[in-house]
């Protein structure tokens, strides 16, 4: 009798900017299958991972100790926003270890002067004001104007709800000092691209340049989503990491 041996997939999710691993949860649950394992990570400072660090190298650091402390060698990283910079700064340290890449809503440029005086700007304003003004405004930006209805935003609202000061200080101090990784999109691995046409914060046109640079890349604009195509669109982003993570 012949013996079949399926490796498991592992697939690793990290969050955005002033989230936490929470805003998987439903892509988890839609996506678990018998052959992969999808890993939703609270990055340093967010969610339950109370440790606050200030670079995207040690935020990396962090999430290669839990692939090692979970005995995963490689694996697909998918990350959102502030995720996807971590998951290129892994890219460019153990390239052996990275089997795929996600970019949603997401880009491997460094910050322009003038987005780093913005976060300088608001880490004066965290330090003056707390953040609760901050995410207040920061919630609306997150998605675009025609789906801010109260449910959505009331979602978005608990998405964010107990970040604390210290977690958005330091990682707009890591944002602010991180790498320029477009050299690191000529890896070649599978990349997906997910790119809101209304996102705020990532216009879609130099995120779409971007995505070009790739030897082998899935792009997909999204019409009429902001900056969170997991609340803005599930099912079609649910659809769209399935079958990447199953194409890997």
């Amino acid at each position: 009798m012949r013996a079949f041996f399926v490796t498991m997939k592992h697939v690793i999710l990290l969050h955005g900017f002033c989230e936490n691993r929470s805003m998987w949860n439903t892509v988890v649950s839609a996506l678990k299958t018998n052959f992969t394992d999808y890993h939703a990570v609270d990055l340093p400072g967010f969610g339950a991972n109370k440790d606050c660090v200030d670079s995207v190298e040690r935020m990396s650091d962090f999430v290669f100790s839990y692939m090692d402390n979970h005995q995963i060698l490689d694996a697909i990283i998918i990350g959102h926003s502030m995720g996807g910079y971590v998951a290129l700064e892994m890219l460019s340290k153990q390239p052996n270890r990275i089997n795929g890449i996600g970019l949603i809503h997401s880009h491997a440029a460094s910050d322009t002067e003038e987005k780093k005086d913005n976060r300088k700007k608001l880490i004066s304003f965290i330090e003056r004001n707390g953040e609760k003004a901050f995410l207040h405004q920061f919630t609306k930006q997150l998605i675009a104007t025609q789906n801010a209805d109260t449910n959505r935003l009331n979602q978005v609202n608990k998405l964010v709800e107990g970040t604390r000061p210290e977690a958005i200080i330091s990682a707009s101090k890591a944002m602010i000092k991180r790498t320029d990784h477009t050299n690191t999109l000529s890896v070649d691995i599978p990349f997906l691209w997910i790119i809101g046409k209304e996102d705020a914060f990532m216009p879609y046109t130099s995120v779409m340049r971007q995505a070009k640079l790739c030897l082998t890349a899935e792009i997909h604009l999204l019409d009429n989503v902001g900056h969170l195509s997991m609340y803005e669109a599930p099912e079609q982003t649910q659809d769209i990491i399935a079958g990447f993570v199953e194409s890997v």
